[in-house]
């Protein structure tokens, strides 16, 4: 009974190790190009966050445009 303990153990723990994936670099060129496209993921979260703030700065502008229009203090 034992054995077959130890058997299924085994078996258990090398199905385990199947489906670990290694996700490091496997050569040079292969970490090279991860860090270029990090940088470029980074440069693409800037750009992304200056659209938001634009976007915002913009929708901030026209409520108080409105807000003043039917208030009837601006123009």
């Amino acid at each position: 009974m034992e054995a077959l303990r130890w058997g299924k153990e085994q078996l258990v723990s090398t199905d385990e190790a199947r489906r670990t994936v290694e996700v490091g670099p496997s050569s040079a060129y292969e970490a090279v190009t991860r860090s270029m496209v990090d940088g470029l993921a980074d440069d693409v979260k800037e750009i992304r966050n200056r659209i938001n703030g634009m976007f915002w700065l913009i929708a901030g502008t026209v409520t108080i445009d409105l807000v003043m229009r039917i208030a009837s203090v601006g123009s």
